[in-house]
């Protein structure tokens, strides 16, 4: 993605599993190693217990009260979440320095018909009517693709909930 603060592409990505990372590139060819974000015991309040955060994305979104210019939103699991994977978020005022919420945004328990597990967390605004809605959309364990809604994005723990389950092609 583009990142207006420093005039180049950034690039999030994991190399081993608990560990998401960034890289710069100005020329479209040369991607310089930028450094750390997030490690997966960053969303556990003990710091241990969890040992992956991975498939990061980062999306342009703005929470009101958190001086934040950026999402991340990825996937995190280990023994801290009875090994299902998790959706957790992560803001940042410059894309580089990462605050984690330790509270799962999803959580594949609170119905059997995930089992278990949510990956591939992608965030979605969407213009109805003049009303902004904003959803977190993600793969399930169940082969299918849901989409929760959000009050305010995805922020300050508000309760995550609406499901929308797609089938087929798009919403």
């Amino acid at each position: 993605m583009w990142n207006d603060g420093i005039g180049k592409y950034v690039m999030y990505f994991h190399g081993e599993n608990p560990t998401t990372r960034y890289a710069t590139l100005d020329d479209l060819i040369n991607w310089t190693y930028g450094g750390v974000c997030v490690n997966a015991n960053d969303f556990s309040p003990t710091g241990s217990g969890l040992n992956e955060a991975s498939y990061a994305r980062v999306f342009e979104h703005e929470i009101p009260g958190l001086g934040n210019k950026y999402i991340m939103l990825l996937m995190v699991t280990g023994s801290a979440t009875s090994g299902h994977r998790n959706i957790y978020w992560a803001y940042s005022a410059d894309g580089f320095d990462w605050t984690p919420v330790q509270t799962p945004l999803l959580n594949p328990d609170m119905d059997a018909q995930y089992m278990n597990n949510f990956s591939g967390p992608y965030f979605m605004e969407w213009d109805v009517n003049g009303e902004t809605r904003y959803f977190v959309i993600c793969h399930a364990s169940s082969g299918e693709i849901y989409a929760f809604r959000s009050r305010c994005g995805v922020g300050r723990g508000d309760p995550v909930g609406h499901r929308v389950r797609i089938q087929g092609s798009a919403l």
